[in-house]
């Protein structure tokens, strides 16, 4: 960032800020998990209402009827690839599906968002576990996936949110007056000047001028303002054969001082107006350009 501009730096930063604000919304409200948890609580919400189902037909030893239930759970449910009942003692008592290649067998007997088991009772007695794999959760359930929704507003803001800050800020900047940070002392001793004097910003803009300027281009001071030097009608001298070359776009490109240039400015009557220009880049401390005076 150090090598970007201030409006780069504070539109990114405000872009990070506004990022924060919406992800801790999200933490305190929920939003990207919402299908997530939506989806999980589905899921157990089943296998745990199946599991007192299959208890019960356990304890009358309806082995055909688990059977039958299970075979019936695939057919009805394509997000079920399958289902067994794992007997306490080891053994398989029931499958539907091809369930040696679906289940994966989580280590301490816990559940995941595609794996869910559930034990089954006889009466008080752990007869069984209930084991259903389902399909896995699809990237466009998963918040953090591109292709979800959420992920993909987050894009949006980060990018959109430093395009539209950069534009903003721009654009109200040049409202602003920018003398209005030189104080009233400095401002009284340039007008005293008989000579015209300017001093533009890195991008040529006018953030300060003398009356003795704004009467010999006939310009108002106010108007002057947050303009730029090359909008006024600058034209070589007469006796020059060269083109116009604008001494403070050559003082801002070289960094190098523009000495007793001759130049001619058109007002609005037509009338011709000859100025001896100098111009001279400012830099500060670091040798990094902050601007020029023109005069």
């Amino acid at each position: 960032m150090k090598n970007f501009g201030p409006l780069m730096r504070i539109s990114f930063s405000l872009t990070c800020l506004t990022l924060g604000i919406v992800l801790t919304g999200d933490t305190l409200v929920g939003l990207s998990s919402g299908s997530l948890s939506a989806t999980a609580e589905y899921r157990k919400t089943l296998s745990e209402a199946l599991a007192v189902q299959y208890s019960h037909l356990a304890g009358q030893n309806h082995s055909d009827t688990i059977q039958a239930g299970l075979d019936l759970l695939i057919e009805r449910n394509p997000h079920i690839l399958s289902a067994a009942i794992q007997l306490a003692s080891g053994g398989r008592f029931a499958q539907a599906g091809d369930h040696q290649r679906y289940w994966t067998q989580i280590e301490g007997g816990h559940s995941s968002i595609d794996h869910i088991q559930v034990p089954i009772f006889n009466g008080d007695v752990p007869w069984g576990t209930l084991q259903i794999a389902f399909q896995p959760v699809a990237e466009s359930e998963n918040p953090w996936s591109f292709v979800h929704p959420w992920s993909r507003l987050i894009l949006f803001i980060a990018f959109g949110g430093f395009i539209s800050y950069l534009l903003f800020m721009k654009r109200t900047l040049r409202h602003l007056d920018p003398s209005s940070v030189i104080p009233a002392r400095v401002k009284h001793a340039l007008d005293v000047l008989a000579q015209g004097v300017v001093m533009l910003d890195r991008q040529g803009a006018i953030v300060l001028a003398n009356t003795a300027f704004a009467k010999g281009v006939g310009v108002p001071l106010n108007d002057l303002i947050g303009s730029t030097l090359s909008r006024l009608a600058w034209a070589p001298a007469a006796s020059s054969t060269e083109p116009l070359s604008e001494p403070w776009t050559l003082a801002l490109n070289t960094r190098t001082a523009q000495t007793d240039v001759r130049m001619v400015l058109a007002d609005s009557s037509g009338k011709s107006r000859h100025f001896l220009v100098s111009s001279a880049p400012i830099v500060d401390e670091s040798e990094r350009l902050r601007g020029q005076w023109y005069h």
